[in-house]
Protein backbone atom coordinates (compact mmCIF):
# COMPACT_ATOMS: atom_id res chain seq x y z
CA UNK A 1 0.00 0.00 0.00
CA UNK A 2 1.22 3.45 -1.05
CA UNK A 3 -0.18 6.57 1.02
CA UNK A 4 -0.09 10.32 -0.79
CA UNK A 5 -1.12 13.26 1.18
CA UNK A 6 -2.37 16.77 -0.87
CA UNK A 7 -2.53 19.66 0.55
CA UNK A 8 -2.88 23.56 -0.28
CA UNK A 9 0.75 22.87 -1.54
CA UNK A 10 -0.29 21.13 -4.10
CA UNK A 11 -3.25 23.47 -5.55
CA UNK A 12 -2.80 25.29 -9.02
CA UNK A 13 -5.12 28.05 -10.37
CA UNK A 14 -6.86 30.96 -8.38
CA UNK A 15 -9.79 28.98 -8.16
CA UNK A 16 -8.53 26.60 -5.28
CA UNK A 17 -10.58 23.72 -7.10
CA UNK A 18 -7.23 21.96 -8.71
CA UNK A 19 -4.63 19.57 -6.87
CA UNK A 20 -1.47 18.63 -8.87
CA UNK A 21 0.64 15.90 -7.44
CA UNK A 22 3.85 15.09 -9.18
CA UNK A 23 4.70 11.01 -8.90
CA UNK A 24 8.39 10.33 -8.10
CA UNK A 25 9.50 8.51 -11.63
CA UNK A 26 6.36 8.45 -12.97
CA UNK A 27 4.96 4.78 -12.12
CA UNK A 28 2.92 1.53 -13.91
CA UNK A 29 -0.39 1.69 -13.02
CA UNK A 30 -1.23 -1.94 -14.70
CA UNK A 31 -3.80 -3.77 -12.23
CA UNK A 32 -3.99 -0.30 -9.66
CA UNK A 33 -6.20 0.98 -7.56
CA UNK A 34 -6.84 3.99 -5.66
CA UNK A 35 -8.84 4.85 -2.67
CA UNK A 36 -9.91 8.41 -0.57
CA UNK A 37 -8.61 7.99 3.09
CA UNK A 38 -9.63 11.05 4.69
CA UNK A 39 -10.11 14.96 3.76
CA UNK A 40 -10.40 17.72 5.41
CA UNK A 41 -11.75 20.72 3.71
CA UNK A 42 -13.67 23.81 4.32
CA UNK A 43 -17.04 24.77 3.29
CA UNK A 44 -16.67 27.80 0.82
CA UNK A 45 -17.54 27.41 -2.29
CA UNK A 46 -20.06 29.86 -3.55
CA UNK A 47 -23.99 29.29 -4.12
CA UNK A 48 -24.37 32.24 -5.63
CA UNK A 49 -22.39 34.10 -8.42
CA UNK A 50 -22.19 35.30 -11.97
CA UNK A 51 -20.85 32.55 -13.66
CA UNK A 52 -21.23 29.90 -13.84
CA UNK A 53 -24.12 29.66 -11.39
CA UNK A 54 -25.67 32.37 -13.58
CA UNK A 55 -28.34 33.72 -10.15
CA UNK A 56 -26.94 36.95 -9.01
CA UNK A 57 -29.71 39.07 -9.72
CA UNK A 58 -32.78 39.88 -8.86
CA UNK A 59 -35.02 43.36 -8.81
CA UNK A 60 -37.28 45.43 -6.91
CA UNK A 61 -40.65 46.88 -8.45
CA UNK A 62 -40.56 50.47 -6.68
CA UNK A 63 -43.98 52.29 -6.98
CA UNK A 64 -44.45 55.77 -8.99
CA UNK A 65 -43.96 58.71 -6.36
CA UNK A 66 -44.50 61.94 -6.50
CA UNK A 67 -42.05 64.59 -4.92
CA UNK A 68 -42.72 66.06 -1.55
CA UNK A 69 -44.55 69.08 -1.33
CA UNK A 70 -44.59 69.29 -5.14
CA UNK A 71 -46.20 68.08 -8.14
CA UNK A 72 -43.23 66.47 -9.71
CA UNK A 73 -43.45 62.29 -10.67
CA UNK A 74 -41.43 59.48 -10.71
CA UNK A 75 -43.49 56.37 -12.40
CA UNK A 76 -43.07 52.84 -11.07
CA UNK A 77 -39.24 51.90 -11.36
CA UNK A 78 -37.74 48.50 -12.02
CA UNK A 79 -34.35 48.31 -10.03
CA UNK A 80 -32.22 46.03 -10.41
CA UNK A 81 -29.87 44.47 -7.77
CA UNK A 82 -26.93 42.55 -8.47
CA UNK A 83 -25.35 40.43 -5.34
CA UNK A 84 -21.69 39.97 -5.46
CA UNK A 85 -20.09 36.13 -5.92
CA UNK A 86 -20.24 34.79 -2.80
CA UNK A 87 -21.75 31.98 -0.05
CA UNK A 88 -25.10 33.49 1.40
CA UNK A 89 -27.55 31.99 3.66
CA UNK A 90 -30.85 33.86 2.93
CA UNK A 91 -30.23 36.49 6.15
CA UNK A 92 -27.27 37.24 4.13
CA UNK A 93 -29.23 38.26 1.00
CA UNK A 94 -31.50 40.62 2.88
CA UNK A 95 -28.42 42.48 4.84
CA UNK A 96 -27.06 42.85 1.38
CA UNK A 97 -30.57 44.11 0.51
CA UNK A 98 -30.68 46.24 3.19
CA UNK A 99 -27.67 47.82 2.96
CA UNK A 100 -28.72 48.12 -1.01
CA UNK A 101 -31.19 50.33 0.70
CA UNK A 102 -29.39 52.50 2.88
CA UNK A 103 -27.17 53.38 -0.27
CA UNK A 104 -29.68 54.69 -2.26
CA UNK A 105 -32.07 55.89 0.26
CA UNK A 106 -34.64 53.55 0.05
CA UNK A 107 -35.61 54.03 3.74
CA UNK A 108 -36.77 55.93 7.01
CA UNK A 109 -35.34 56.65 10.52
CA UNK A 110 -37.87 56.26 13.43
CA UNK A 111 -36.91 59.17 15.19
CA UNK A 112 -37.37 57.59 18.47
CA UNK A 113 -35.92 54.33 18.56
CA UNK A 114 -33.46 55.89 15.40
CA UNK A 115 -33.62 52.41 13.87
CA UNK A 116 -33.96 52.29 10.15
CA UNK A 117 -37.30 50.96 8.61
CA UNK A 118 -37.18 49.46 5.32
CA UNK A 119 -39.66 48.58 2.70
CA UNK A 120 -38.44 45.14 1.33
CA UNK A 121 -37.25 42.18 3.48
CA UNK A 122 -36.53 37.99 2.18
CA UNK A 123 -36.73 35.90 5.18
CA UNK A 124 -36.99 32.29 6.09
CA UNK A 125 -40.67 30.65 6.95
CA UNK A 126 -39.17 27.02 8.41
CA UNK A 127 -42.60 25.44 8.97
CA UNK A 128 -43.41 25.97 5.34
CA UNK A 129 -39.49 25.02 4.45
CA UNK A 130 -40.02 28.01 2.36
CA UNK A 131 -38.32 31.61 1.58
CA UNK A 132 -40.97 34.73 2.53
CA UNK A 133 -40.40 37.53 0.12
CA UNK A 134 -42.26 40.87 2.54
CA UNK A 135 -42.88 44.34 0.95
CA UNK A 136 -44.44 47.21 3.35
CA UNK A 137 -46.65 49.83 2.39
CA UNK A 138 -44.28 53.03 1.60
CA UNK A 139 -46.14 56.95 3.02
CA UNK A 140 -48.39 57.98 1.37
CA UNK A 141 -48.31 62.59 0.88
CA UNK A 142 -46.10 63.31 3.19
CA UNK A 143 -43.12 61.44 5.35
CA UNK A 144 -45.46 60.59 8.84
CA UNK A 145 -45.23 62.25 12.34
CA UNK A 146 -42.08 60.04 14.15
CA UNK A 147 -40.17 59.17 11.02
CA UNK A 148 -37.53 61.42 9.35
CA UNK A 149 -36.14 60.97 6.10
CA UNK A 150 -32.19 60.34 5.08
CA UNK A 151 -29.80 62.82 4.59
CA UNK A 152 -30.39 62.71 0.67
CA UNK A 153 -34.43 62.46 1.12
CA UNK A 154 -36.38 59.16 0.78
CA UNK A 155 -35.85 57.22 -1.99
CA UNK A 156 -33.67 60.29 -4.13
CA UNK A 157 -31.58 58.32 -6.22
CA UNK A 158 -29.69 57.06 -9.13
CA UNK A 159 -32.90 54.86 -9.46
CA UNK A 160 -35.85 57.06 -8.99
CA UNK A 161 -34.40 60.66 -9.41
CA UNK A 162 -37.67 62.77 -8.03
CA UNK A 163 -35.67 66.07 -6.26
CA UNK A 164 -33.49 66.56 -3.25
CA UNK A 165 -36.35 66.53 -0.92
CA UNK A 166 -37.41 63.04 -1.66
CA UNK A 167 -40.52 61.71 -2.53
CA UNK A 168 -43.93 59.87 -1.03
CA UNK A 169 -46.46 57.38 -3.36
CA UNK A 170 -49.52 58.73 -4.34
CA UNK A 171 -51.75 59.59 -2.09
CA UNK A 172 -54.10 56.88 -0.84
CA UNK A 173 -52.56 54.13 -3.39
CA UNK A 174 -51.05 52.13 0.02
CA UNK A 175 -48.47 50.49 -2.61
CA UNK A 176 -45.86 48.04 -1.45
CA UNK A 177 -42.71 47.43 -3.63
CA UNK A 178 -43.04 44.41 -5.60
CA UNK A 179 -40.61 41.87 -7.05
CA UNK A 180 -39.08 40.26 -9.91
CA UNK A 181 -36.76 37.25 -9.59
CA UNK A 182 -34.98 35.93 -12.58
CA UNK A 183 -33.58 32.58 -13.66
CA UNK A 184 -31.44 31.66 -11.77
CA UNK A 185 -32.16 33.44 -8.77
CA UNK A 186 -35.63 32.42 -8.75
CA UNK A 187 -34.61 28.43 -8.20
CA UNK A 188 -32.41 30.05 -5.58
CA UNK A 189 -35.59 31.43 -3.72
CA UNK A 190 -37.88 28.54 -4.52
CA UNK A 191 -40.26 30.32 -7.29
CA UNK A 192 -40.83 29.71 -10.61
CA UNK A 193 -38.50 31.17 -13.60
CA UNK A 194 -39.15 34.74 -14.33
CA UNK A 195 -41.44 35.11 -11.21
CA UNK A 196 -43.18 38.67 -10.38
CA UNK A 197 -44.78 39.42 -7.22
CA UNK A 198 -47.52 40.00 -6.57
CA UNK A 199 -48.18 38.17 -9.72
CA UNK A 200 -48.65 38.63 -13.95
CA UNK A 201 -49.79 42.12 -14.95
CA UNK A 202 -49.62 43.16 -11.24
CA UNK A 203 -46.03 45.32 -10.86
CA UNK A 204 -46.36 46.00 -6.96
CA UNK A 205 -48.29 45.49 -4.50
CA UNK A 206 -51.67 47.81 -3.16
CA UNK A 207 -52.88 46.87 0.68
CA UNK A 208 -55.51 47.75 2.80
CA UNK A 209 -53.60 49.27 5.21
CA UNK A 210 -51.28 52.79 5.33
CA UNK A 211 -47.54 53.22 6.23
CA UNK A 212 -46.27 51.85 8.88
CA UNK A 213 -49.19 49.08 9.29
CA UNK A 214 -49.72 47.88 5.74
CA UNK A 215 -47.60 44.89 4.51
CA UNK A 216 -47.89 41.53 2.17
CA UNK A 217 -46.24 38.31 1.97
CA UNK A 218 -45.42 35.87 -0.50
CA UNK A 219 -44.41 31.99 0.08
CA UNK A 220 -42.12 30.58 -2.20
CA UNK A 221 -43.59 27.52 -4.20
CA UNK A 222 -41.10 25.36 -4.91
CA UNK A 223 -38.65 23.78 -2.59
CA UNK A 224 -36.02 26.69 -2.42
CA UNK A 225 -32.26 25.67 -3.68
CA UNK A 226 -30.57 28.23 -1.74
CA UNK A 227 -27.05 25.64 -2.14
CA UNK A 228 -27.13 24.22 -5.85
CA UNK A 229 -24.29 21.88 -5.18
CA UNK A 230 -24.58 20.86 -1.84
CA UNK A 231 -22.81 18.18 -2.64
CA UNK A 232 -19.42 18.61 -4.99
CA UNK A 233 -17.27 15.62 -6.17
CA UNK A 234 -13.94 14.67 -5.52
CA UNK A 235 -12.06 13.92 -9.15
CA UNK A 236 -8.92 11.95 -10.23
CA UNK A 237 -7.37 11.85 -12.99
CA UNK A 238 -5.99 8.55 -13.69
CA UNK A 239 -9.65 7.07 -12.45
CA UNK A 240 -11.42 5.31 -15.55
CA UNK A 241 -14.82 4.56 -13.42
CA UNK A 242 -17.28 3.46 -17.08
CA UNK A 243 -19.91 3.15 -14.70
CA UNK A 244 -19.98 6.69 -13.41
CA UNK A 245 -20.01 10.42 -15.17
CA UNK A 246 -17.60 11.53 -15.09
CA UNK A 247 -15.37 8.63 -15.45
CA UNK A 248 -12.65 10.29 -12.78
CA UNK A 249 -15.11 10.86 -10.23
CA UNK A 250 -13.53 9.22 -7.11
CA UNK A 251 -15.84 10.27 -3.79
CA UNK A 252 -18.54 12.70 -2.60
CA UNK A 253 -18.47 15.58 -1.10
CA UNK A 254 -21.60 17.20 1.09
CA UNK A 255 -21.76 20.76 2.94
CA UNK A 256 -22.61 19.11 5.87
CA UNK A 257 -21.84 21.85 8.26
CA UNK A 258 -22.28 25.88 8.29
CA UNK A 259 -20.86 28.14 6.16
CA UNK A 260 -17.04 28.28 7.00
CA UNK A 261 -16.87 25.12 9.27
CA UNK A 262 -14.37 22.49 8.67
CA UNK A 263 -16.12 19.44 7.07
CA UNK A 264 -14.74 16.14 7.98
CA UNK A 265 -14.81 12.72 5.96
CA UNK A 266 -13.15 9.90 7.28
CA UNK A 267 -13.70 6.50 4.92
CA UNK A 268 -15.38 4.21 7.08
CA UNK A 269 -13.64 1.76 4.54
CA UNK A 270 -11.74 2.02 1.54
CA UNK A 271 -14.34 2.30 -1.59
CA UNK A 272 -11.26 1.13 -4.57
CA UNK A 273 -11.38 2.61 -7.73
CA UNK A 274 -9.17 0.79 -10.78
CA UNK A 275 -6.13 3.37 -12.47
CA UNK A 276 -5.86 3.33 -16.41
CA UNK A 277 -3.03 1.12 -16.87
CA UNK A 278 -0.19 2.43 -18.04
CA UNK A 279 2.86 5.01 -17.30
CA UNK A 280 1.74 8.01 -14.71
CA UNK A 281 3.35 11.29 -14.13
CA UNK A 282 1.19 13.16 -12.48
CA UNK A 283 -1.84 12.53 -10.60
CA UNK A 284 -4.46 15.91 -10.29
CA UNK A 285 -7.36 15.99 -8.36
CA UNK A 286 -10.52 18.18 -9.00
CA UNK A 287 -13.95 19.12 -7.19
CA UNK A 288 -16.42 19.55 -9.31
CA UNK A 289 -20.22 20.13 -9.55
CA UNK A 290 -22.87 17.52 -10.44
CA UNK A 291 -22.80 18.35 -14.16
CA UNK A 292 -18.44 18.27 -14.24
CA UNK A 293 -18.33 21.90 -14.00
CA UNK A 294 -15.34 23.17 -11.72
CA UNK A 295 -16.48 24.67 -8.47
CA UNK A 296 -14.83 27.96 -6.89
CA UNK A 297 -13.55 27.23 -3.65
CA UNK A 298 -12.81 30.19 -1.91
CA UNK A 299 -10.75 28.60 0.92
CA UNK A 300 -7.39 26.71 0.05
CA UNK A 301 -6.60 25.01 3.10
CA UNK A 302 -7.19 21.50 2.10
CA UNK A 303 -5.93 18.62 3.35
CA UNK A 304 -6.37 15.12 1.23
CA UNK A 305 -5.06 11.52 1.68
CA UNK A 306 -5.42 8.63 -0.72
CA UNK A 307 -4.00 5.24 -0.56
CA UNK A 308 -2.98 3.38 -4.10
CA UNK A 309 -2.48 -0.42 -4.09
CA UNK A 310 -0.55 -1.93 -6.79
CA UNK A 311 -0.65 -6.22 -7.97
CA UNK A 312 2.14 -6.81 -5.78
CA UNK A 313 -0.09 -5.11 -2.72
CA UNK A 314 -2.91 -7.90 -3.20
CA UNK A 315 -0.62 -10.60 -2.90
CA UNK A 316 1.41 -9.96 0.26
CA UNK A 317 4.37 -12.49 0.91
CA UNK A 318 3.04 -13.55 4.32
CA UNK A 319 5.40 -17.03 5.62
CA UNK A 320 7.12 -19.48 3.93
CA UNK A 321 6.24 -20.96 0.31
CA UNK A 322 6.12 -24.12 -0.62
CA UNK A 323 8.18 -25.13 -3.29
CA UNK A 324 5.66 -25.15 -5.73
CA UNK A 325 5.27 -21.37 -5.07
CA UNK A 326 2.27 -21.55 -3.08
CA UNK A 327 2.03 -19.79 0.34
CA UNK A 328 2.18 -22.12 3.36
CA UNK A 329 -1.22 -20.06 4.86
CA UNK A 330 -3.97 -21.44 3.86
CA UNK A 331 -5.81 -18.16 4.58
CA UNK A 332 -3.39 -16.48 2.26
CA UNK A 333 -4.37 -19.27 -0.18
CA UNK A 334 -7.68 -18.67 -0.18
CA UNK A 335 -6.98 -15.27 -0.75
CA UNK A 336 -5.06 -15.16 -3.66
CA UNK A 337 -7.08 -17.72 -5.36
CA UNK A 338 -10.61 -15.52 -4.65
CA UNK A 339 -10.92 -13.95 -8.05
CA UNK A 340 -11.99 -10.66 -7.04
CA UNK A 341 -8.02 -10.62 -5.82
CA UNK A 342 -7.04 -10.93 -9.25
CA UNK A 343 -9.20 -8.29 -11.69
CA UNK A 344 -6.40 -7.83 -13.51
CA UNK A 345 -4.70 -8.53 -16.71
CA UNK A 346 -0.88 -9.10 -15.62
CA UNK A 347 0.44 -12.18 -13.93
CA UNK A 348 0.87 -12.20 -10.18
CA UNK A 349 3.81 -13.61 -9.11
CA UNK A 350 3.09 -17.00 -10.42
CA UNK A 351 0.53 -17.98 -7.79
CA UNK A 352 -2.23 -19.50 -10.11
CA UNK A 353 0.38 -22.04 -11.84
CA UNK A 354 -1.16 -25.81 -11.75
CA UNK A 355 0.48 -28.35 -10.05
CA UNK A 356 2.53 -29.81 -12.82
CA UNK A 357 3.07 -26.97 -15.22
Amino acid sequence: MHTITLTRNNVTGTDNNRFVYNIPGSKSLEGAEIALVDLYMYYSWQNINANPLANNTLSIIWPAMTEIAGIATTPQTKIDVIIPDGLYEVSDINSYLQQFCIDNNYYLINSTTSEYVYFIQLQINPTRYAVQANSFTIPDGIIPAGYSQPPGGFANSVYTPIGAAGGVSVLGTFSAPGWYFPANFSAWAGFESNTFLPGPGQSVFTTTEAFPLGNASTLSTIAPNVQPNNVIFLNCNLISNAYTNPQTFLYPVPAKVGIGELITIDAPEYAWNKLMPGQAAQLILTFTDVAGQPVLLQDPNTVITLIIRDNEDKHPNIGNTTTRGQPSSMEMQRYSHNPMNNQSDTNHHNLHRKIGK
